[in-house]
């Protein structure tokens, strides 16, 4: 025997032990349960694969025992690799990703996680260290663009499968932490930079290709970390994190509208996001909350139409999931919490160690999709003559594209057949043309020749991604220009606003041109040392044809010069026209009044004239400065406008005024009723030298608002008539001024005012009516108008044997709803005068009587015929004996 019970059992403790730590290395390569970067569960595989390995090499040295024993051990590692393959295939399995992922960002390490969308299941790190810190995720174009991570003070950019690093966008005003990143609908990268302190934030715009445009927006004061854009309207919410924090509308223009929102007193959250119609504010709260605000938002501060307690601590990511649900980066807590948008129910939680403090959320598809171009959507190909009507050797072809397709690229290029060249049609190489609005192309100068070209746009991922389509055109240029007349009229002198100089008036006109094979424009010139400008400024060249424009001489040309004006086509001589101008007196006149400014100063605080409840009467008072030259010697300089009395002088002699330049009003009342004030300020003896302001003080009223207290009646009225809803309002108390409406919204706004408050509907209506004491003092009320519309009787006509009578009633077959009476003419039946006493009538020659049908006071008229029987109807009468 070879092998002894001591050797059997150090063998046996020996393969147990390295039995154990394999399995045991396998399990941290393989647990998903467990987060271990992919490098490391590779070198924890090759470790233990090189222990299976001289496991397997020692007992095949060691071995001292018998055949038994032999086997035993050439068994042991293919049991163990055994064991290995049934580890592997577990890890393997529950890596795998359904429907969609969901792209996590750390801010405190910089990695980007993968989750499974449809089970929040942690998949694997997608890549690690990507700049400084993450904090928002966007991939773009979706489903198959890159990822845009926002970092401390840029954007990088990986690929959306693999994590390598694909650039970063370059320039802008980068410093601090770069927040939520938005495509917009202009294609442009908008990105909310939250700066280093207060005023140091901006919204920062970048083209497809991450080059940087210009500032959007800068912040005075706050710093903006969420950011939505309006689908529908174009307009920006934005949320910022200073106290207070706040959810501020600008327009698409950038103009700020208003404040939707006060957000809370803490530094964290204020994410945006868009879904269904609706924004999506992550408060600063404690404990955050979601309010959900109707778009457009319209008024200031807004209400939210449901508010989402979702719990957790600094929601900084918000983003809606392909699945349609709310994602959250709770980055107090780490994890992601999904929600029901609707609800607020809580869905899934997805967590991990490798998200200790997500910040950012995104989504994929689980894998790339593959490119299909399926058609390039060509318009506007036409021939253009570049300029040169009379060459149509450099004639070219232009035409616009819109490819579509799936699984696009976030770009695209355009080629031709036959040694062509496509270039952009502002200029600029054909590549990388961003998707989703039509771009203009042209080919080179000479193309439009006949010649057919096949276009070729290849996706930027490359072939097989292509579309091809076919161009051609013929040549479009036009025969040599001939300017056949200047057509010049308006001929006049200007005085050039100095009505008492005469030395610098001068010659306006206007010309329009016309001739056969005129360029795109012409250039006008005089002689004499005669100079031509265009009448509103600017240099008198490139002038379109088509309609009249207007030219001047120098200062002075009004002086008897007889200048010829030649118009010269943008081909040159010889296509050119000449006219003659002269003006031989001046224009000018005595200077005119003038009323140049209003100014106040002084402005008082509001009083409420001894009436509290009485808002209509409230005043300040204000000192206002007039400015005015050259005024009329009679007269007086009024004030009027938004003036009350019993303040100061409102008007002046002009002997009192002086001649200026200016002249003090001291103590005018105003009106206080939180409008800017409107004031006009003219001299009596000229109603032409005149000045209005409307932007004077805006002074707040200071009496309680009684709001007036409406009764109302509801009304009737017949179809086609009409009635007045003034005498249906039966209480308005406090007296304010009355409106009607058509809807509640718009009296509630005082938008689309009726202008006849007599109305006649065709149709049971219901109208509003708003009664106002002062601005925002005022209430609401209904006035129903039932329409009656009573249909005419139904009548068949009869007939009467001569000397018989007939009842009129029983040839009415249906009353339409109403009360019948009978008449003899249709005038008395629509009048309701000098009605039948008797529905029974003897007509002794064919008649027309008329039936009217009345009911709630409208009523209907039908005619009844009644004819005489030809035969005889009397009776037989027998006489004689018997």
């Amino acid at each position: 025997m070879k092998s002894t019970f001591t050797q059997s059992l150090f063998f046996t403790l020996f393969r147990t032990s390295l039995v154990l730590l394999s399995g045991l290395l396998l399990w941290l390569a393989s647990s998903s349960d467990i987060h271990i970067k992919p490098i490391n569960r590779t070198i924890i595989l090759l470790v233990t694969v090189s222990l299976s390995f001289m496991f397997y090499l020692a007992l095949r040295w060691l071995q001292r025992s018998d055949d038994a024993d032999a086997v035993r051990n050439k068994l042991s590692f293919p049991i163990f690799m055994l064991l290995l393959g049934g580890f592997l295939p577990c890890n393997t399995a529950s890596a795998q990703c359904s429907g969609f992922a969901v792209i996590v960002g750390n801010f405190v390490d910089a990695t980007a996680q993968r989750f499974d969308g449809a089970t929040g299941t942690y998949l694997s790190q997608l890549a690690g260290s990507t700049g400084t810190r993450i904090n928002s995720v966007l991939q773009y174009p979706s489903l198959t663009g890159n990822l845009y991570l926002g970092d401390y003070e840029g954007v990088n950019i990986i690929n959306a499968f693999t994590g390598a690093s694909v650039g970063s966008f370059s320039g802008g005003p980068f410093s601090g932490l770069t927040e939520q990143i938005v495509v917009g609908l202009d294609g442009n990268f908008y990105v909310a930079n939250e700066g280093v302190a207060a005023g140091s934030g901006s919204i920062a715009r970048y083209n497809s290709s991450g080059t940087y445009l210009n500032t959007f927006l800068s912040f005075p004061s706050y710093q903006p970390n969420g950011l939505a854009q309006d689908p529908a309207t174009g307009d920006w919410y934005i949320g910022t994190r200073n106290s207070p924090n706040t959810v501020l509308k600008y327009s698409s223009a950038g103009t700020l509208l208003g404040t939707v929102t006060t957000m809370g007193t803490t530094t964290v959250g204020g994410g945006l996001a868009v879904y269904n119609n609706e924004l999506y504010v992550a408060t600063t709260n404690s404990p955050q909350t979601v309010q959900v605000y109707a778009l457009p938002v319209t008024s200031f501060p807004a209400t939210p139409v449901r508010t989402l307690a979702t719990g957790g601590s600094a929601y900084v990511g918000v983003a809606f999931g392909p699945d349609n649900n709310l994602y959250m980066a709770d980055y107090g807590n780490g994890r992601v919490t999904v929600f029901n948008p609707t609800t607020g129910a809580l869905i899934r939680t997805l967590t991990d160690a490798s998200i200790p403090n997500p910040h950012g959320v995104g989504f994929t598809p689980c894998a790339p999709v593959s490119c299909a171009l399926t058609a390039a959507t060509k318009t506007l190909e036409t021939c253009n003559n570049n300029g040169t009507i009379g060459t149509g050797a450099d004639d070219y072809i232009t035409f616009s594209l819109n490819p579509t397709g799936t699984g696009l690229g976030a770009s695209y290029s355009v080629t031709a057949s036959g040694g062509a060249t496509v270039t952009l049609a502002a200029g600029g190489a054909a590549t990388g043309v961003p998707y989703g609005t039509a771009t203009a192309f042209r080919l080179q100068n000479g193309s439009a020749n006949g010649t057919s070209f096949t276009i070729t746009v290849t996706d930027v991922s490359g072939a097989p991604c292509v579309v091809t389509i076919t161009v051609q055109q013929s040549g479009c240029s036009t025969p040599p220009c001939a300017l056949t007349a200047a057509t010049q009229t308006l001929e006049t002198c200007n005085n050039n606003g100095t009505t008492g100089t005469g030395a610098d008036d001068y010659i306006t006109f206007s010309l329009n041109p016309t001739g056969t094979g005129l360029g795109a424009s012409y250039s006008v010139t005089a002689n004499n040392g005669g100079t031509v400008t265009l009448a509103a400024g600017g240099a008198a060249t490139g002038i379109a044809y088509g309609s009249a424009t207007a030219f001047r001489l120098q200062n002075g040309s009004s002086n008897g010069t007889l200048y010829t004006i030649t118009v010269t086509d943008v081909s040159g001589a010889p296509c050119v026209a000449t006219t003659t101008v002269q003006q031989n007196t001046t224009c000018s006149a005595p200077p005119a009044c003038a009323l140049t400014a209003i100014t106040f100063v002084n402005p008082s605080t509001c009083n409420d004239n001894g009436t509290n409840t009485n808002a209509t009467d409230d005043y300040f008072t204000a000192d206002i400065t007039v400015t005015f030259s050259n005024p009329p010697t009679t007269g007086n300089l009024e004030l009027t406008g938004d003036i009350l009395t019993g303040g100061g002088a409102t008007s002046v002699t002009v002997a009192t005024a002086g001649a200026g330049p200016t002249y003090t009003f001291t103590g005018v009342r105003l009106r206080a009723d939180g409008t800017a004030s409107a004031v006009t300020a003219t001299f009596s003896a000229d109603n032409a030298c005149t000045f209005s302001i409307t932007n004077g003080p805006n002074v707040p009223s200071c009496s309680i608002c009684v709001v007036p207290v409406l009764a109302t009646n509801n009304g009737t009225v017949c179809i086609g008539n009409s009635v007045s809803l003034v005498i249906l309002v039966t209480g308005n108390s406090p007296a304010g001024t009355l409106t009607f409406y058509t809807s509640q919204a718009d009296a509630v706004a005082a938008t689309n005012v009726l202008v006849n408050s007599t109305v006649a509907p065709i149709a049971n209506t219901t109208y509003y009516v708003r009664s106002e004491i002062a601005v925002n003092c005022f209430s609401t009320a209904s006035v129903s108008i039932t329409v009656v519309s009573p249909l005419p009787p139904t009548v068949t006509n009869g007939s009467v044997c001569a000397g018989g009578s007939i009842d009129l009633a029983t040839l009415v077959t249906s009353t339409g709803g109403g009360t019948l009476s009978f008449y003899t003419s249709q005038a008395n039946a629509n009048a309701g005068t000098n009605a039948l006493g008797s529905s029974i009538v003897s007509p002794t020659t064919t008649t027309n009587y008329y039936v009217r049908s009345t009911a709630a006071g409208c009523y209907g008229v039908k005619e009844i015929t009644v004819t005489i029987t030809p035969v005889a109807c009397g009776s037989i009468i027998i006489t004689g004996p018997n």
